[in-house]
């Protein structure tokens, strides 16, 4: 199992290999940048031994995934620049969550909303296709978006979708503040692709005294057979202690 964090590669340079396997950046963020600052962290890569492997935060909210002004040009035009941008990177996991973007305003058509996000996913799993990357749909609790809340919605659309390059994340903080049953990942096995992990209790790093069983996660992974990359997305009271203190304890409980 390879665990790795969500941080942009600048802020690991104190960091090499052996502390965290990799990273995960935002594509948000990579989308913006100049070639000078993609080069600079393609440096910083092959100084650390880091890969930026995975990233997130696909869409900003001013491009929106469903709703009256969801533009499939502008979506077509952003997502090329940022996955063109990302290879340079060696990125390979494109985590869509997009709460904002995807939240369906009252009066909307839900069932019509799901339907263009879906588009959207087809239109990323396209492009992605042709990097060898893969998009994974990531479920996002309530309390922040209105739209594909558990790894069962998330689930749905991704069989529907049936893209080879569109996959299913599930982030452990937001499926325990939706309080699904361990089913929803054992039933998935042959679509889950990538996971995030916090502790549930404040979202902050995971550590061995924390009062969350983690070991039922654990099991869960090990039943079907996931090797993959767990993603730590939280808070860090003391970021450069926290993170090898992290990274150690979830390797030996995803051992």
């Amino acid at each position: 199992m390879k665990i790795g964090v969500c941080r942009d590669i600048k802020d690991l340079k104190m960091f090499d290999s052996s502390v965290v396997d990799y990273c995960e950046m935002s594509l948000t963020s990579i989308s913006e940048m100049s070639d000078e600052a993609i080069d600079e962290r393609v440096a910083i890569i092959r100084d650390t031994g880091i890969p930026v492997s995975c990233v997130n935060g696909f869409f900003p909210k001013e491009i929106p995934l469903c709703g009256p002004d969801m533009n499939e040009e502008q979506i077509k035009k952003y997502t090329e620049n940022a996955l063109y941008k990302a290879n340079k990177l060696g990125v390979k996991t494109l985590v869509l969550g997009s709460g904002k973007a995807r939240y369906i305003k009252d009066g909307w058509d839900k069932e019509l909303c799901l339907e263009q996000f879906e588009r959207v996913c087809i239109i990323a799993g396209e492009i992605a296709a042709k990097y060898n990357m893969m998009v994974v749909i990531e479920p996002l609790e309530s309390a922040e978006t209105n739209s594909i809340n558990t790894v069962k919605e998330g689930a749905d659309i991704v069989r529907h979708i049936d893209h080879p390059n569109v996959g299913l994340l599930c982030d452990v903080y937001h499926f325990e503040s939706e309080n699904e049953p361990i089913e929803n990942i054992l039933d998935n096995k042959d679509i889950l692709k990538h996971f995030h992990i916090a502790n549930p209790n404040g979202r902050v790093f995971p550590k061995k005294d924390d009062a969350y069983d983690y070991t039922k996660v654990a099991k869960a992974l090990k039943e079907i057979g996931y090797e993959g990359k767990i993603s730590i997305e939280g808070k860090a009271q003391d970021f450069k202690n926290d993170l090898g203190e992290s990274v150690t304890f979830l390797k030996e409980v995803f051992a």
